[in-house]
């Protein structure tokens, strides 16, 4: 099955999306 948050995950790394993520959350997008 593929799964597309796995193939972010290993490309990109959580670590790098964590921050963005949480800017977003916070401007409320």
């Amino acid at each position: 099955k593929y799964n597309l948050e796995q193939s972010v995950d290993d490309l990109c790394g959580v670590n790098e999306w964590d921050p963005l993520l949480a800017e977003l959350n916070e401007m409320g997008i």
